[in-house]
C-alpha cells in the first residue's frame, strides 16, 4: 500500500482534519498530491475514497479551481453512495451546491442542497448520535447561508451546536464556534440596512465574544487562526472607537493577511470592509470613504462569502455614494427598504420550498399542489404528460442513491380497436389500462398517461435487478389482461432504470426503446432496457 507522509499531521489529528485546514491554509496542490498517492492504494475502501475526493474538492476551491473542485465532489459522491452512506453523500451533495452556486447556477444549487436535506430528514434525531453526520452538517450549514436560506442556516447552526464533544473532533469542534462567531457578526449587522441604520450593538458584543470561544478551541495544528483584534475592530468600528478600528482594518485589507488566515479572510470580507467604510463614516472622513469606495469598484464582484453579507457591504458604499439614501422618503430610501423587503420575502419563500422538499410524501404533495393546475388526464384521472414531467425530472436527477425504474406502456393495436369499435369502446380500454397501472402500482408509485395509448409507471426500487424490473412489468401486464373483460388489451411494455442521476429525455428515450423492442417481438410482452430481448 502507498504511504503518505505524515510530518504534517500530529498525532491524534484526524488526517483529512489535518489535509483540509493545510489546503485552506495555502498549502492546496500539495494536499491534493498527497491525498492522490493515498488514494492509489485505497480505492476499494469507498468511504475512505469518499472523504479522499472531499479533501481534494476543498483542495481544488480553496485554489480557485472551481471546475476540478466540481469534478472531485462529482467522484465523491460516487464513492458515497458506493458505501451507501447517507452522511457522506449528503456532505458531497452539499459541496457540490456550494460549488454549483459559485458558478452562476442558483437553482442547481438549491436543487442540490435539498438532496441533501432530505437525507438529513431521513436520519431523523439519530444525526445526534452518529459521528459521521457531523461533517454533513457543518458544511450544510454554510451551504444554506451561502445559498440565501437565512433561517434554516440558523437551524442547522442549532444542530450543530447540540452535536455532543464525543461525536466531534478538536477540528469540527472549532469550525462549529468559528461558524457560529461568523452567524452572530452576520446577525448584527443585518439591522444596519434599515432605519435608524445602526448595527445591534448586544449582538455585536456576542459575536466579540463568540470569537474569543474560537480562538480558545482553536487545536495547536490549525493554521488559520483569526487574531482577534480583527473582531474588535470591526465591533469599535460599528458602535465603539472608530479611530481605534481603521489601522487593524486598513492594515489587513490593505497590506493582507498572512498565509494562514487569507481564507477565512476571504469569507469575512465583505463584513471586514463595511465595517472601514462604517467607521470612517462615523469619523465624519466622508470624502475618504469615497475614496474607498472608487478603489473597490470591482471588489464586489470577486469576494467569496453568502449574499447577506455582501448585500450589507454593498449597502455601506451605497450610504458613501449616496447619502440621500438614509431619508426614507428619498426615491434611493423607498428602493433600498424595497430591497430589505424583497429579502425578507425571498428568505421566506425558500424556506418553504425547502419544507415542500423536506416531505415525507413529496410527490404525493406535488400531485395535490397540481391538481387545481389542470395537470391529470381529464380521460383516466392520472397524470398527464404536463404534471408528470416535474417528477420524472426530479427521479432523473436525484443524486442520493436511490434506484429508479420507468415503465413505459403502450396497448398493442389500438388504432385498429379505435377504428373498428369505436371511440367509446377505445375510451373505456385507456381507463382499464390506467385502473389496471394504479391496481398493480404501490401507494408511492406515480402512474400518468403521456397521450395517445402511452402510459408510464415511475417507482423507485431497491436496486438493480432486470428481474425485479421484469417483475413489476408482468405485473402491470397481467393486471391489465384481467381487468379487460372483452380480452381486447395487450401491452407492449419498456422499463429501463437508473441509479445516478442521468437526463430526463434520455431516460425516456430509453424506456421507449426497450417498448418498441416489444412490438418488434410480436408485443403482450416486458422488454428491460440491457437485457437480451432489448434490441
Amino acid at each position: 500500500m502507498t504511504t503518505v507522509p505524515t510530518t504534517h499531521t500530529p498525532a491524534g489529528v484526524d488526517e483529512f482534519d489535518a489535509w483540509i485546514d493545510r489546503a485552506r491554509a495555502g498549502d492546496a496542490d500539495a494536499v491534493i498530491a498527497e491525498v492522490e498517492a493515498a488514494l492509489q492504494g485505497r480505492v476499494d475502501e469507498p468511504r475512505w475514497a469518499a472523504r479522499a475526493f472531499h479533501t481534494q474538492a476543498v483542495g481544488h476551491a480553496s485554489a480557485g479551481r472551481g471546475a476540478e473542485a466540481a469534478e472531485a465532489a462529482g467522484r465523491c459522491l460516487e464513492q458515497s453512495q458506493s458505501a451507501k452512506s447517507d452522511p457522506l453523500t449528503a456532505l458531497a451533495l452539499s459541496v457540490m451546491a456550494g460549488l454549483t452556486r459559485d458558478s452562476g447556477d442558483l437553482r442547481r444549487g438549491l436543487d442540490l442542497h435539498q438532496q441533501a436535506e432530505r437525507l438529513l430528514a431521513r436520519a431523523g434525531d439519530e444525526v445526534f448520535g452518529d459521528a459521521r453526520w457531523t461533517g454533513a452538517l457543518v458544511d450544510m450549514w454554510v451551504t444554506a447561508s451561502r445559498l440565501g436560506l437565512r433561517l434554516r442556516s440558523l437551524e442547522l447552526g442549532q444542530f450543530c451546536r447540540r452535536l455532543s464533544n464525543d461525536l466531534t473532533t478538536p477540528y469540527e469542534r472549532y469550525l462549529i464556534a468559528r461558524n457560529t462567531a461568523e452567524a452572530a457578526l452576520r446577525e448584527a449587522l443585518r439591522p444596519a440596512r434599515r432605519p435608524p441604520y445602526e448595527a445591534d450593538d448586544g449582538l455585536l458584543s456576542r459575536a466579540r465574544s463568540l470569537a474569543d470561544d474560537a480562538a480558545a478551541s482553536t487545536p495547536e495544528h490549525v493554521s488559520q487562526r483569526l487574531p482577534v483584534e480583527l473582531w474588535q475592530a470591526m465591533v469599535d468600528a460599528w458602535s465603539g472607537e472608530a479611530e481605534r478600528a481603521l489601522p487593524v482594518l486598513d492594515h489587513v485589507l490593505e497590506r493582507g493577511a498572512d498565509q494562514g488566515n487569507q481564507t477565512r479572510l476571504q469569507s469575512l470580507e465583505p463584513a471586514l470592509r463595511a465595517s472601514r467604510l462604517r467607521a470612517l463614516l462615523r469619523l465624519d472622513r466622508v470624502e475618504d470613504a469615497r475614496a474607498v469606495c472608487a478603489t473597490e469598484r470591482d471588489v464586489a464582484e470577486q469576494m467569496d462569502g453568502d449574499t447577506d453579507a455582501l448585500a450589507g457591504y454593498l449597502w455601506e458604499r451605497v450610504r458613501c455614494t449616496t447619502p440621500e439614501c438614509i431619508d426614507p422618503d428619498s426615491d434611493v430610501g423607498r428602493l433600498a427598504a424595497l430591497w430589505e423587503s424583497r429579502e425578507v420575502g425571498w428568505d421566506e419563500v425558500m424556506r418553504g420550498v425547502l419544507d415542500l422538499h423536506l416531505s415525507q410524501d413529496e410527490m404525493q404533495i406535488r400531485q395535490r399542489v397540481l391538481d387545481g393546475l389542470t395537470r391529470h388526464d381529464e380521460l383516466t384521472g392520472v397524470l398527464n404528460r404536463r404534471g408528470l414531467a416535474p417528477l420524472i425530472e426530479a427521479a432523473a436527477l436525484d443524486a442520493t442513491g436511490q434506484q429508479w425504474a420507468l415503465l413505459l406502456a403502450d396497448i398493442d393495436g389500438f388504432k385498429q380497436v379505435n377504428d373498428t369499435l369505436g371511440h367509446v369502446l377505445a375510451d373505456d380500454l385507456l381507463q382499464i389500462v390506467a385502473q389496471g397501472l394504479q391496481t398493480a402500482s404501490r401507494a408511492d408509485d406515480v402512474v400518468a398517461r403521456l397521450g395517445g395509448d402511452e402510459f408510464v409507471l415511475l417507482a423507485a426500487v431497491p436496486d438493480h435487478d432486470a428481474d425485479l424490473l421484469a417483475g413489476i412489468g408482468e405485473r402491470v401486464r397481467s393486471t391489465v389482461a384481467e381487468l379487460d373483460p372483452g380480452g381486447h388489451l395487450r401491452l407492449s411494455i419498456g422499463v429501463a432504470d437508473r441509479s445516478r442521476p442521468v437526463e430526463p429525455s434520455a431516460w425516456l428515450h430509453q424506456a421507449d426503446q426497450a417498448m418498441y423492442a416489444a412490438k418488434r417481438a410480436g408485443g403482450d410482452r416486458v422488454v428491460v432496457a440491457g437485457t437480451p430481448g432489448d434490441s
